[in-house]
C-alpha cells in the first residue's frame, strides 16, 4: 500500500505541461504523489482515490456561476462543465476534511463555490499599458499577520507573479481574504470553517526558487498525511 498521500491535480486542457511538471516534482519533493487531471480528458476520479487536492490554473470562469453575464468589454474564455467538474471536486474534498490549495483558477473557484464573486476583467486596476501579466515575480503581495498563509510562507509578505485576467471580488462570509497587493486586489483566502484549505492567486510552481513558495506543498502535503493519520 502506498503510504504516500496522493494529491489531485488540475490543470487545462492545453498549454498545461510546465504547470504540472512543476506541481509534480513540488509534491514528491515534499513526500507525495501526483495525480494529473484534466477534466476534458480524463475520467472524474473517485472520492476516495485523492487525499488532497489542487485546484490548478486553467481558463477563466463562467460568470453565470457567481449571477453575472459576460461584460462585453472582455473576452472571457471559459468552459461551463470544466468549472462544474472542478467544484464538484471541491465538493467532495470539503465532504472528506482532505486538504485544498487553490492556485490562481483556483483560488476563483473556492470563492465561487462559497458563494463569492468575481472581477471579470481586472485590468481596469492597472495604468494603460503597463504589463500585469510574467511567470516571474514582478510585485510584492502583503500576507495578514496570524494568519494560516502567513504561518505557511512564514512571512507577511512575499514575492509573486501573475497569470490572470480575473480576480476575487466579493469574499463570502465562510471565508476570509489573508492577502492583498498594492492596488487592492484579493491575493489570498482561506477558510473560516476549516483549517486546511488555502488559495493564492498567483502561480507558486513557477516559483519554486523561494522557499515560501515551497512551503505551500510542503504545507498540502503535510495536511494530507495528517488527515489519513500518518
Amino acid at each position: 500500500m502506498n503510504s504516500k498521500p496522493r494529491i489531485l491535480v488540475t490543470g487545462p486542457s492545453e498549454n498545461g505541461n510546465a504547470m504540472w511538471l512543476l506541481n509534480r516534482t513540488l509534491i514528491e519533493l515534499s513526500g507525495g504523489t501526483a495525480i494529473r487531471f484534466i477534466a476534458a480528458h480524463t475520467t472524474a476520479p473517485s472520492p476516495d482515490s485523492f487525499d488532497g487536492l489542487i485546484l490548478g490554473g486553467g481558463d477563466d470562469i463562467d460568470p453565470g456561476l457567481y449571477g453575472e453575464k459576460p461584460i462585453a468589454t472582455n473576452s472571457l474564455c471559459f468552459d461551463r462543465k470544466n468549472d462544474e467538474t472542478e467544484l464538484d471536486l471541491l465538493r467532495q474534498a470539503l465532504d472528506r476534511k482532505i486538504p485544498v490549495l487553490g492556485v490562481c483558477r483556483g483560488i476563483q473557484i473556492i470563492n465561487v463555490f462559497h458563494g463569492g464573486t468575481l472581477h471579470q476583467d481586472i485590468s481596469g486596476f492597472f495604468p494603460a499599458g503597463k504589463v500585469n501579466e510574467s511567470r516571474l515575480p514582478f510585485k510584492l503581495a502583503k500576507i495578514a499577520p496570524q494568519s494560516s498563509l502567513a504561518d505557511t510562507l512564514r512571512n507577511e509578505s512575499i514575492p509573486i507573479n501573475a497569470m490572470h485576467t480575473q480576480a476575487v471580488k466579493d469574499v463570502p462570509d465562510s471565508l476570509k481574504a489573508v492577502s492583498w497587493e498594492k492596488v487592492g486586489l484579493v491575493q489570498g483566502l482561506e477558510s473560516r470553517l476549516s483549517s486546511n484549505i488555502l488559495g493564492v492567486q498567483w502561480h507558486p510552481e513557477f516559483l519554486f526558487y523561494i522557499a515560501g513558495q515551497r512551503r505551500l506543498y510542503e504545507w498540502l502535503v503535510s495536511e494530507a498525511k495528517r488527515t489519513l493519520g500518518h
